[in-house]
């Protein structure tokens, strides 16, 4: 109850209050992309061999993916801003130097520890990752 309230409260009050809320690491769960000159959607295959982390703090972002399987690896990281339900990514460093200095702007959705990002190209589902992970296997 206490979580809820604290939501709530900092919706009414300040968008600094909900950039708190998206502060943490999220683990991407689902995603499906379109890539360039491409119009179908590629849903990516997101399975044990592959991962990927988003980091949120003080106005920055970084995203480190692999996929073990592909000997596949991509880091990227920037700043980030939002507003309303809008939010953008800068590149100030990418495995792909192309993108550097780029912004991509998308729409969100925050559903408790879930984060909907969408754009022309991009569906993506972040999911928090608990600062107390249960590691009994019981």
């Amino acid at each position: 109850m206490i979580k809820l309230s604290t939501v709530v409260v900092c919706g009414l009050l300040s968008a600094g209050c909900l950039a708190n809320t998206l502060e943490g690491v999220w683990k991407l769960v689902a995603a499906k992309h379109k890539y360039e000159g491409e119009q179908q959607w590629i849903t990516l295959d997101i399975r044990n061999s592959f991962v990927s982390f988003k980091i949120i703090k003080d106005g920055y972002y970084s995203v480190i993916t692999q996929d073990a399987d592909k000997n596949i690896f991509g880091a990227k990281m920037g700043r980030y801003q939002f507003a309303d339900n809008h939010y953008s990514e800068q590149f100030i460093a990418h495995d792909q130097p192309q993108f550097i200095g780029e912004k991509h702007d998308f729409t969100y959705k925050l559903d408790g520890d879930n984060w909907f990002i969408y754009s022309d190209d991009i569906v993506e589902k972040w999911q928090r990752v608990s600062a107390n992970p249960n590691l009994d296997p019981d």
